[in-house]
């Protein structure tokens, strides 16, 4: 068979050179054993080519395959091919474009093309092909294709696009610029951060020469280093020079490179940094350890800076001499922990550890002066990385001396007032006890008379009678609220809890002071509600609701009201006492619950009580607190009334 780009097979034989073959040949039959041994030649030759070789008919389907190389590639035997439409078991998505290339191939003559074809164990070979038609003796067209196996070609094509679009990737990611240029110095190529480090985009670069945007004053520092670069065959390495932008501006930058030869192209790969942000930094760190340093010695502390073995590298001079007494040169390069009071040394050594652990420590400790005395330190210290990567500690070391003193003295002088308060709080529990006794007997004898014989008393005995009694009731009250807080302040006032009635507790209060009421024109309204039971201590609830009731009466002026009201939640009851009397200052608020006080007002003008002995309302308080409850106070000023609200646990 004969390939001819066109579709026929011509000969260039003139007409009158046509002459009969027979007389040519002088043996007939020696021509035929010529053609059969050109045949199986031919025939011995495609059969054994490694590439798959195919010979197909205008409708598609093969007639001839080569079927070792069919074999060994595909897994194909002749069986399985021939005579079978379509010619190959094509990749889906490669179907059309293989029948497409089919026809367009029968109609220019020729044709090829890329597809995936089926291996019989069903894995795809990727098949180079290329064919071309001709006719066959019987004048048929038909045509013949050659394909190869590429598909390790294309797998390596397909890692190489990768590879290329990883490392095209990696460069764009990159910061720094990388440069391709030529002996010359032309750039050949130039990573797009270009544009944000001079201004200019990759193609205003290229094919320029690089030292034309290089500072005038810096072109021959990196022209000599790739002269040298080129002669020895070593790395370009320029530590700082200046790039012009585009705007004029100076750049400073870095440069590291080397000489290449690629496939005989001789040229220069260069990596280009910015530098300018470094640049501003190391100003700016400059500025900082000037400023520092200045900071450092006009400090008040002493500022010091210690390593892992508390070896003392730095220390501010002027704190240093004023508070310990020792120059720079006297301290630096020893030991911190050699200055020391010999009984702090083990605890300051592991609170130093400590701090080199977790990032910071505080310490009081004694530092010896270097008169030979101790002063009292506190110390602060942090953690930090030094430019070597070492962790060293950063201390500011006060002078407490003073302050420590001025603590121990307030805490003996604290101590002392306890003291006092002891003995005063014993005396006054000792005296009450001692008064209790004979004032109980004149308060009863005076009640007893009044009672039993008052009507037969001349009037002014009878007065003078009335008067040692409420006298003997006041003094009373006095002993008995000095004895509570005598036991207050010792925690020996006990409790006894039973369930009780709350409102019958509180309506049995207001009927024994409703005389006192009265007398003032005062009106209680009781809006409680019938029942409220709590586990409480009856005493001294009835206690806190007298002395609050008082209270109300007392410092409202007549004419006034009281309202008593009761709230009731999951949580807790609350009980209200409502006045409309002179009502509290903000002063008056915060000091209300304390031992003694007594506030002054305009009494007479408001025509209220100011009698008491200032302790009713911190008893009640405390009684109040013993219950897990709590006492509060509201009141918008003078002549604005007052609200006091007891808060008790809700036992049920």
């Amino acid at each position: 068979m004969f390939l001819s780009r066109t579709s026929e097979i011509k000969l260039p034989i003139k007409k009158k050179e046509i002459v009969n073959i027979n007389k040519m040949t002088p043996n007939p039959g020696r021509k035929e054993n010529i053609l059969k041994e050109s045949e199986e030649k031919y025939k011995l030759m495609l059969d054994n080519a490694y590439d798959l070789i195919t010979i197909i008919n205008d409708k598609f389907v093969p007639e001839y395959i080569n079927e070792k190389a069919y074999l060994d590639l595909l897994g194909y035997s002749k069986e399985d091919i021939i005579g079978k439409s379509p010619l190959l078991p094509f990749h889906p998505d490669d179907h059309e474009l293989a029948i497409n290339t089919l026809k367009k191939g029968f109609k220019n003559g020729e044709g090829k093309n890329e597809i995936r074809v089926k291996h019989k164990d069903g894995n795809y070979i990727c098949l180079e092909s290329k064919g071309r038609t001709f006719i066959d003796a019987n004048g048929k067209r038909k045509a013949i294709i050659i394909s190869r196996d590429i598909t390790r070609r294309k797998e390596t094509e397909q890692k190489l696009r990768y590879s290329e679009e990883k490392y095209r990737s990696l460069i764009n990611d990159l910061i720094d610029i990388i440069l391709e240029v030529d002996l010359k110095g032309v750039v050949t190529y130039v990573s797009p951060q270009c544009f944000d480090l001079i201004g200019y985009h990759p193609h205003e670069l290229i094919g320029t020469n690089a030292l034309k945007f290089i500072y005038r004053d810096d072109v021959s520092i990196i022209a000599d280093s790739m002269k040298n670069a080129f002669k020895t065959k070593t790395m370009i390495s320029v530590s700082i020079y200046r790039l012009v932008h585009k705007n004029g501006d100076n750049i400073f930058v870095s440069a590291r490179g080397k000489y290449v030869n690629v496939n005989g192209t001789e040229k220069f790969i260069i990596v280009i940094r910015d530098l300018t942000i470094q640049k501003k930094i190391e100003h700016n760190l400059r500025l900082s350890e000037e400023k520092s340093r200045l900071i450092s010695e006009n400090a008040t502390d002493i500022i010091s800076i210690i390593n892992k073995t508390f070896q003392l590298v730095y220390i501010n001079e002027i704190p240093l001499l004023e508070i310990g007494g020792y120059s720079v040169s006297e301290l630096i390069g020893k030991s911190g922990i050699d200055l020391i009071h010999p009984d702090d040394r083990e605890k300051t050594t592991k609170l130093l550890l400590e701090g080199f652990k977790t990032g910071e420590c505080f310490i009081e400790t004694r530092i010896k002066h270097k008169l030979g005395h101790y002063f009292i330190s506190e110390t602060n210290g942090k953690l930090f990385i030094d430019k070597d990567g070492e962790g060293k500690l950063l201390l500011f070391i006060r002078d407490i001396t003073k302050r420590k003193n001025a603590e121990n003295k307030i805490i003996a002088e604290n101590k002392e007032l306890r003291e006092l308060s002891q003995i005063k709080s014993e005396l006054i529990t000792k005296a009450s006890h001692e008064f209790k006794t004979p004032l109980s007997s004149i308060y009863a004898a005076s009640q007893f008379l009044i009672r039993d014989y008052g009507e037969r008393l001349d009037g002014e005995v009878l007065d003078f009678l009335k008067i040692i009694h409420r006298g003997g009731r006041k003094l009373k009250q006095l002993i008995e609220n000095l004895l509570d807080v005598s036991n207050v302040e010792s925690d020996n006032l006990n409790l006894h809890f039973k369930k009780e009635n709350l409102t019958q507790l509180i309506n049995e209060c207001i009927t024994d002071l409703m005389y006192l009421a009265n007398e003032r024109s005062i009106c209680i309204r009781n809006e409680l509600q019938e029942e409220i039971n709590l586990e409480i201590d009856r005493i001294r609830i009835e206690q806190v609701m007298n002395n609050l009731l008082t209270n109300a009466i007392k410092n409202t002026p007549p004419e006034g009201k009281i309202y008593i009201n009761s709230r009731i939640t999951s949580k807790s009851v609350e009980i209200s006492i409502k006045d409309t009397g002179v009502g509290l200052t903000k002063k008056e608020k915060e000091l209300l619950f304390q031992k003694f006080k007594k506030f002054n007002r305009d009494i007479k003008r408001l025509d209220i009580e100011n009698e008491g002995s200032g302790l009713g309302l911190y008893i009640s308080k405390e009684i109040i607190e013993l219950h897990n409850g709590s006492i509060l106070v509201v009141s918008e000023g003078r002549n604005k009334g007052s609200t006091f609200t007891i808060r008790l646990p809700n036992s049920n």
